[in-house]
């Protein structure tokens, strides 16, 4: 169904909707599961993370507009952090042990 026809006062509309939300996002969540199964893509990730969203790092900045841009990288991190932690909430902490054994 085509978000243009979408009546939102149409009851089986609404719950066909909903149905389609619920499996979008638990399709979302079982890519996201089967990703972080590689050891790749996680330091790939945790590169972004830390590295290209400045995770950890102060967002704080003489200019005021790279410090806002510093603080929406940052953002981004954190998303991606949430995202990782609610499906597999034990795969932070490999990626951080993992960084570090790399390190080394």
């Amino acid at each position: 169904m085509a978000d243009t026809h979408y009546n939102a006062a149409n009851v089986e509309q609404v719950r066909e909707r909903k149905r389609t939300d619920k499996e979008r996002a638990e399709q979302y969540r079982d890519d996201l599961r089967k990703l972080l199964d590689m050891p790749e893509f996680r330091r790939y990730l945790w590169r972004h993370m830390t590295e290209s969203c400045g995770l950890f790092k102060s967002a704080a900045n003489g200019n005021g507009s790279i410090q806002s841009q510093n603080i929406g990288m940052q953002d981004v991190g954190r998303l991606l952090w949430g995202e990782v932690e609610a499906v597999e909430p034990l795969a932070l902490p490999r990626m951080m042990s993992e960084f570090h054994e790399g390190q080394k």
